[in-house]
């Protein structure tokens, strides 16, 4: 009887003990299986991180091109170009390309603000695009800063862009202005300035046919004289300058209606580490 409450006792250990075995194989975890899965736990923490924190970037970045969109509306009266946005955010892409586009994004919002004060009470006497006929952004040559004479070779101040273009090109009003100045300087050829009557002025040398008098109304896209060689230069093209209140600005930032998203920028980069100017 002793015996069997003995093995009775014995199997019942071993039974208890297989089950706590199996238990604790299960429940507790040792040595390299309690790292992994202590890993494991960080990294779907910071994966459900991560996803959060795209959904949320992808709403910001939908709520500042739809902000984006609005300021250019209102500006241009018009929908911006389709292609000024990825129509695939949300989709195939990785958080950093995410990333860089909201900044993009951001710039682009921080530009417009920041011009705000530039602008009339009506679009058509912003200048805003390239007052040479038919000339994109392969014309686009030195634009404001210093730069290198080719006449006197030396490194000067140049105060606005050069255009190039064939001589008898047509130079063209960028926006609606009163015609305030025609004069001939030794050194800039044959001028013409243009009030916009809302704090720009825009300024043209080295012209020829000059088709305008002083007090002539000018809409956008009228033409205002040929492109010349009058003045100290050594090749046909427009200088061009952009002021308000009579501070001069970077015409190249003022292309806008004429370039596409990419071409603008590439446009803003060639003008700015053009190391000669042409006049």
């Amino acid at each position: 009887m002793n015996w069997k409450r003995i093995l009775m006792y014995f199997l019942a250990s071993i039974s208890l003990a297989v089950i706590y075995y199996v238990l604790g194989a299960n429940i507790i975890y040792f040595g390299d299986e309690a790292r992994l899965l202590k890993e494991n736990r960080v990294r779907a923490k910071y994966l459900d991180t991560m996803d959060a924190k795209f959904v949320t970037l992808n709403g910001n970045l939908k709520s500042l091109q739809e902000r984006d969109a609005g300021i250019y509306r209102s500006i241009f009266g018009a929908d911006p170009a389709k292609d000024l946005y990825r129509e695939d955010v949300g989709q195939d892409i990785d958080l950093a390309t995410a990333l860089a586009m909201a900044r993009d994004v951001e710039v682009s919002i921080d530009s417009i603000r920041s011009n705000l004060s530039y602008l009339g009470s009506s679009q058509e006497n912003i200048p805003s695009i390239i007052p040479v006929e038919g000339c994109g952004i392969e014309s686009i040559s030195a634009s404001l800063g210093r730069k290198m004479n080719p006449l006197i070779k030396s490194v000067v101040w140049h105060s606005g862009v050069d255009i190039s273009a064939e001589a008898g090109s047509k130079v063209i009003a960028p926006a609606e202005g009163v015609v305030t100045t025609i004069m001939r300087d030794r050194t800039e050829g044959d001028i013409v300035e243009l009030d916009h009557l809302n704090g720009y002025t825009t300024r043209y040398c080295h012209l020829d046919s000059i088709a305008v008098k002083r007090g002539d109304t000018l809409s956008r896209g009228d033409r205002i004289a040929c492109v010349g060689l009058t003045g100290k230069t050594i090749a046909p093209h427009l200088h061009y300058e952009v002021l308000f209140n009579g501070k001069r600005a970077n015409p190249v930032c003022w292309f806008f209606a004429s370039l596409k998203p990419e071409e603008y920028s590439h446009a803003l980069h060639k003008a700015e580490n053009s190391g000669q100017s042409l006049d």
